[in-house]
């Protein structure tokens, strides 16, 4: 699955737009639960999964414990079951999942996707359709209140007129 990644990186409009940085795909960081009080840093780049900790104790004696790393590529983590346990440990269920989603190619573009991008996406949808993924993906909800004059947008691409309730939802968000 790595090479899907790395060719999805290497892709020119990917690459234009600086939707992936292939140094950084994902990071994460979390206290352990109590009573521990570890630091955890999680590190996804184009070629391997980098969890890092530092123990972090109240006594005198910090200065034995230091800073780990286990380091395992994509192949090695899909495998690594004591990878997985810490993650889940510290980070929740959610982060595995999309830790192993990553792994499996699976890329989340539509939060990194630039909001020029997105309006043009929106432009070419029906009206209703753009009311609908406004009221269910936030990052177009974002879009539509941040960066467009939607009303305008569709009257200018519609000759039909808006119908009041249509507008007044689009005015809502």
């Amino acid at each position: 699955m790595r090479r899907d990644i790395i060719s999805v990186l290497k892709n020119p409009l990917i690459a234009y737009y600086n939707i992936f940085d292939p140094e950084n795909i994902a990071q994460f960081a979390a206290i352990a639960p109590a009573p521990s009080k570890d630091f955890y840093h999680l590190l996804i780049t184009s070629t391997e999964f980098k969890l890092r900790w530092w123990k972090i104790t109240s006594r005198n004696d910090g200065a034995k414990f230091h800073p780990g790393e286990s380091v395992a590529t994509y192949e090695e983590f899909e495998q690594d079951d004591r990878m997985h346990n810490e993650i889940l440990r510290v980070m929740g269920h959610k982060t595995l999942d999309y830790c192993l989603n990553i792994c499996a190619g699976k890329l989340d573009y539509l939060v990194r996707i630039p909001n020029k991008i997105l309006a043009k996406i929106l432009f070419y949808l029906n009206l209703e359709d753009v009311i609908n993924l406004g009221t269910t993906s936030k990052r177009f909800n974002e879009v539509m209140v941040l960066s467009l004059p939607f009303e305008l947008l569709f009257i200018q691409r519609f000759v039909i007129a808006i119908h009041y309730g249509v507008r007044s939802m689009l005015t809502q968000h």
